[in-house]
C-alpha cells in the first residue's frame, strides 16, 4: 500500500514514530482478524451471488443425458480495502466443497473440481430444480492501521471460512425424440402394427405426443436396417431416423417321420427324415445328426436318431426319429471258372465271389440245382447260390472243368535177385502203394530199364506207370543181384570168394601182405543194396586163421561190413600137388609140293612135365573150324582117288621108350589117353598124314587141340 505525505511532516514525526510504534501495535491491532474475515466473506459472497445468477440463467436441455458445466473464478485480489482504521491488501480464494440437487432424477449435479460443477439431464420432468453448493473461503492479507493519520503495517491476517449458497435451475420441458442405439428387429417379423415409440427415447413434455412410420425398416434381410418415424403433438413435430439391426433368434421348426428304413450300405440322407421343416428367416437350414451314425460301417438294427436343425444365425432345434437299418438287397455274385484235378472236389464258394451292400454280410453257400459230378472229365455248367444273413439270395452260373494231369505215384520195392534169375515178368510186382486220381485198374505198367542182373552187384530197374489220360511216371527200383558168394544182412551186402595159395608162396608173406592177399584174391566187394553205394573200402577182416606159417589145409577168415559178417576159406596147397607143363602154344603143319605126293609135314614140338608128380596126358578134344576149307577124314573113310579138298591128319607122340599115334583126327575123335610123363620127362610130337586137294590153291585150315594133364598121386 502506498501513502503520500509531505516530506516535512515525515521528518517532523520521525522521532515520534519510533517512539510510539510498538505501543500502537500492541494497543490497537487486536480486532483486525475479525475485520479481515468480514472483508473476505463479504467480497466472496458478492462473487458467489454472481455465480448463482449464472446458474439460474442456465437452461437445462430437455434431452436426457445432456451434460453441461459451470465454472466460477477461483478468487479475487483486494488492494487497499479499508474498513474502520484498517487497510487490507491480499488474495481471497474459494473452493467448492460439495454440491447437491433437490431432484437428481431431473438434474444430477457433480463436483468436477474445486471451481467447476457438471449438470446432467435426467428423465425427471420438474421444471425447476434447486441446487445447493457448499464452498470454503481462503484469505491472506497484509494489514495497515491508520494511527493519527499515519498508516502503520501491523500483523498479517489469514484464515478460512465455510458457507454455502442456493440456486434454482430452469429445466426445458419441450418433448424431444431420440432414436435408441440398440434397436433390434426379428427377421420377417410384422412391423405394421408396431409403434415407433419403442425404438426412441421421448424426453421433455411428452403429453399428447403421437407417432407414425414414414419409412418402415426392411425386416426381410439380416443385418442393418433403416426406418423413419414422425413424432408430433399439438405444438410441434419431429422426424426421427432410426437405425435397426435385423437378427434371427428364432430356431427352425420341423416335423420328422416316425420311422425311416435305410438300406444297408447307404449313407443317411437327413432330408428324407422330414415331412417338412422351415425357418422364419426363409434362409437355408442345415441338418446334422446330433450323434451321427456311420451307417455304411454300422451293423443292422433299429437306431433312435436325433437331427439338429440349425439356421444361418446359429439358432437350432432338435427333432427325434427312428432309423431302421436293414438289408433287402441280394448279394452280387461274380462267376469264377474252376479247374479241378480228377479226384478232387470243390465247395460252392469256390465258384464265385460275393459282394454285398452290407459291409458285415455273411453268406451261406450251396449248389443251386445239383452237386457237380467231380468224377467226370471235361466241362460242365454249375449253378451256385449265396444267401446273406438277411435271407437275400444271389445265384450265378459258372463252369467246372475236371482234368487229369497228375501222374500216378508208387513206391519201389527193392529187388533181390539170385544170379541167373531175372526180374518178374509183371513190372507192377516191383511197386507198392500205387496211387492215382483215376481208377487203378486203368493203369498200365512197363519196363523202361531192367537193370543188369547178369553180374553180382547193384543196378536199377525203371518201371513206367501210365494212367488213362497219358500221365506217366517212371519209378526207379533198386535191384541187387547175388550169388552163393554173397552175404546180405540188412541193407549191406558182402561179396567174397574162397581162394587157394601155394604154401611156399604164403610163407614169404608178411601179416599186412596176407591181409592184402585176402582182399585181392577173394575179390572182396561191398554195397548198400538200396542205394548202390560202394562200401568195399568199409569192409574189414575181423579175424583170420591164415598166417605165413600155415601148412597145407583149409583156413577161415571173417569179413565184416557194419553188422554184416561173411566167412571165406583159403586153401593152402602143397607145391607137390602142382601140375607144371611146358608145351607149345600153337602147332603148324602143311604140304610143301606135289613131289612129296601130298604128305603132310610138321615141325617137331616138345611137351615137358615140370611137376613134382607124374602127369597123365590125354587128348580131350580136337576141333576143325574150317570144314569148308579142308575136310578131315576119319578112320572109316577111305582115301579119295580124285582131287578132293580133304586130308587125313595124324598126331604122333613119342618118348625115349614109347611111341603113340592118334590117327585120322576129326571133330569126332573121342577122349584118348596118350600116356604118362615123369618129372622132367618129355613127349615129342608132330603132325603127319596126306593132303588130297588141289596143290594150286592155297588153303588155310584152323584147328584146335585140347590136351588134358592130370597129376598122379
Amino acid at each position: 500500500m502506498k501513502k503520500n505525505h509531505p516530506l516535512h511532516v515525515f521528518l517532523f514525526i520521525l522521532t515520534l514514530f519510533f517512539f510510539f510504534v510498538y505501543s500502537v501495535k500492541d494497543v490497537h491491532a487486536a480486532d483486525s482478524a475479525e475485520v479481515a474475515q468480514d472483508i473476505a466473506v463479504s467480497h466472496a459472497q458478492t462473487q458467489w451471488e454472481l455465480f448463482g445468477k449464472k446458474i439460474e440463467d442456465t437452461e437445462i436441455s430437455h434431452i436426457t443425458g445432456t451434460k453441461s458445466t459451470i465454472s466460477i473464478p477461483t478468487g479475487i485480489y483486494l488492494d487497499d480495502v479499508r474498513s474502520m482504521e484498517y487497510a487490507f491488501t491480499g488474495d481471497v480464494t474459494y473452493s467448492i466443497r460439495y454440491v447437491a440437487s433437490t431432484d437428481p432424477n431431473t438434474v444430477e449435479v457433480n463436483k468436477v473440481n474445486d471451481s467447476t460443477i457438471e449438470l446432467i439431464r435426467g428423465y425427471g420432468e420438474n421444471k425447476t430444480v434447486g441446487l445447493q453448493i457448499g464452498y470454503k473461503i481462503h484469505y491472506s492479507f497484509k494489514v495497515w492501521e491508520n494511527v493519527l493519520g499515519i498508516w502503520y503495517p501491523v500483523n498479517d491476517r489469514y484464515g478460512t471460512y465455510e458457507t454455502f449458497m442456493n440456486a434454482n435451475l430452469s429445466v426445458d420441458t419441450k418433448f424431444f425424440a431420440t432414436a435408441k442405439t440398440d434397436n433390434v428387429l426379428e427377421i420377417n417379423q410384422s412391423i405394421a402394427t408396431t409403434s415407433p415409440d419403442k425404438y426412441v427415447i421421448l424426453s421433455g413434455d411428452t403429453t399428447g405426443v403421437t407417432s407414425k412410420w414414414i419409412i418402415r425398416p426392411d425386416v426381410s434381410k439380416l443385418g442393418k436396417a433403416f426406418g423413419v418415424a414422425n413424432f408430433a403433438n399439438s405444438i410441434r413435430s419431429q422426424v426421427v431416423p432410426i437405425d435397426f439391426i435385423v437378427q434371427d433368434t428364432t430356431p427352425p421348426t420341423g416335423t420328422a417321420v416316425s420311422t425311416y428304413g435305410l438300406e444297408a450300405g447307404t449313407s443317411l440322407d437327413l432330408e428324407k427324415l422330414f415331412i417338412q421343416y422351415d425357418d422364419n428367416s426363409k434362409l437355408p437350414v442345415q441338418l446334422t445328426g446330433v450323434n451321427p451314425i456311420d451307417f455304411p460301417n454300422e451293423r443292422l438294427g433299429t437306431f433312435p436318431y436325433a437331427i439338429r436343425l440349425t439356421d444361418t444365425s446359429g439358432n437350432f432345434t432338435e427333432v427325434a426319429t427312428t432309423v431302421v437299418h436293414k438289408d433287402t438287397t441280394p448279394p452280387k455274385l461274380t462267376a469264377k471258372k474252376v479247374l479241378l484235378e480228377l479226384g478232387n472236389s470243390a465247395k460252392p464258394e469256390m465258384f464265385a465271389d460275393a459282394t454285398d451292400n452290407y459291409k458285415f454280410a455273411t453268406y451261406t453257400w450251396a449248389f443251386a440245382n445239383s452237386t457237380p459230378d467231380f468224377t467226370k472229365l471235361g466241362k460242365q455248367t454249375v449253378q451256385v447260390q449265396a444267401v446273406d444273413q438277411s435271407g437275400n439270395i444271389g445265384k450265378i452260373d459258372t463252369e467246372l472243368t475236371i482234368q487229369d494231369t497228375l501222374a500216378p505215384t508208387a513206391t519201389a520195392i527193392p529187388q533181390l535177385i539170385e544170379l541167373g534169375n531175372s526180374l518178374p515178368t509183371d513190372p507192377a510186382a516191383l511197386l507198392k502203394d500205387v496211387k492215382d486220381n483215376d481208377e487203378l485198374k486203368n493203369l498200365r505198367f512197363r519196363y523202361v530199364d531192367t537193370g543188369d542182373v547178369s553180374v553180382v552187384g547193384f543196378s536199377e530197374a525203371k518201371v513206367e506207370v501210365e494212367d488213362s489220360s497219358g500221365n506217366k511216371r517212371v519209378i526207379t527200383v533198386p535191384v541187387f543181384t547175388k550169388d552163393q558168394d554173397t552175404t546180405i544182412l540188412g541193407n549191406s551186402a558182402i561179396y567174397a570168394k574162397n581162394f587157394e595159395i601155394w604154401q611156399d608162396e604164403l610163407s614169404k608173406l608178411s601179416e599186412a601182405e596176407i591181409t592184402s592177399l585176402i582182399h585181392t584174391q577173394s575179390q572182396i566187394k561191398g554195397w548198400d543194396i538200396l542205394t548202390g553205394k560202394d562200401l568195399t573200402s568199409a569192409i574189414t577182416i575181423k579175424q583170420t586163421e591164415l598166417t605165413s606159417k600155415s601148412p597145407a589145409g583149409i583156413y577161415e577168415s571173417v569179413l565184416e561190413l557194419q553188422t554184416n559178417q561173411k566167412t571165406i576159406q583159403t586153401k593152402v596147397k602143397n607145391p607137390s600137388d602142382l601140375i607144371s607143363i611146358r608145351l607149345p602154344t600153337s602147332l603148324t603143319f602143311g604140304v610143301s609140293d606135289v613131289s612129296e605126293q601130298g604128305k603132310i609135314l610138321s615141325p617137331t614140338y616138345q611137351i615137358t612135365n615140370k611137376s613134382y608128380a607124374p602127369v597123365k596126358i590125354s587128348l580131350a578134344n580136337y576141333k576143325n573150324f574150317t570144314t569148308n576149307e579142308l575136310e578131315l577124314l576119319d578112320a572109316a573113310t577111305p582115301d579119295p582117288v580124285t582131287i578132293t579138298p580133304a586130308a587125313r591128319l595124324n598126331l604122333q607122340l613119342w618118348t625115349k621108350s614109347e611111341k603113340v599115334e592118334l590117327a585120322s583126327l576129326t571133330d569126332h575123335t573121342p577122349v584118348t589117353t596118350i600116356g604118362q610123363l615123369a618129372y622132367s620127362e618129355s613127349y615129342s610130337l608132330k603132325f603127319t598124314g596126306n593132303y588130297f586137294g588141289d596143290f594150286q590153291k592155297e588153303r588155310l585150315p584152323n584147328h584146335s587141340l585140347v590136351l588134358k594133364f592130370e597129376a598122379i598121386k
